[in-house]
């Protein structure tokens, strides 16, 4: 048992490392320190070999193109394979059918607040006298005014308030 204690690279503490790797042991038996270190590795790799996971990638698909008939005999010959998937993509479904129910939940909430403020905006423009609107010009009043008093702009629908209450 090695007697001399070590120092982690993660936290910094000092713990007395495991005696069959204690020459290559950089953290200490934490958990999150080992994962830690273990993240840490992965990125430096990475980092030095940044074609691998592409050319990976073109690997996989050369292969599956020279044997495309490979996953559906695999099924036949492992039925508790075949089985396994199933559920597991019967779970993954319905995940996927709740979170698609919440979305559309909260999107007709959205909508239905989104109406209800346009609805006060549109009482509350309904609430004011009718008048030229902006960008109208003489001739768009006039024509406005006419089509009011003949019945036929809908703005004139409107039922207007009296001006005196009766007593």
């Amino acid at each position: 048992m090695s007697k001399k204690l070590k120092r982690c690279v993660v936290c910094g503490r000092r713990y007395r490392p495991d005696p069959r790797t204690a020459r290559t042991q950089k953290a200490c038996p934490r958990r999150s320190c080992r994962a830690e270190c273990v993240r840490r590795k992965n990125a430096s790799w990475l980092k030095r070999h940044p074609l691998y996971g592409k050319s990976r990638r073109l690997k996989i698909r050369a292969w599956a193109k020279a044997y495309p008939d490979y996953w559906r005999f695999y099924r036949a010959a492992h039925l508790e394979y075949r089985i396994r998937e199933m559920r597991r993509m019967s779970t993954k479904r319905r995940e996927a059918r709740r979170v698609a129910k919440q979305t559309a939940i909260s999107r007709r909430l959205d909508g239905v607040v989104e109406y209800l403020l346009w609805r006060e905006a549109v009482a509350k423009q309904t609430a004011m006298a009718p008048g030229p609107r902006a960008g109208d010009t003489k001739e768009d009043e006039n024509r406005s005014r006419k089509q009011r008093q003949l019945g036929k702009n809908p703005r004139a629908s409107r039922r207007r308030l009296p001006k005196e209450l009766p007593p």
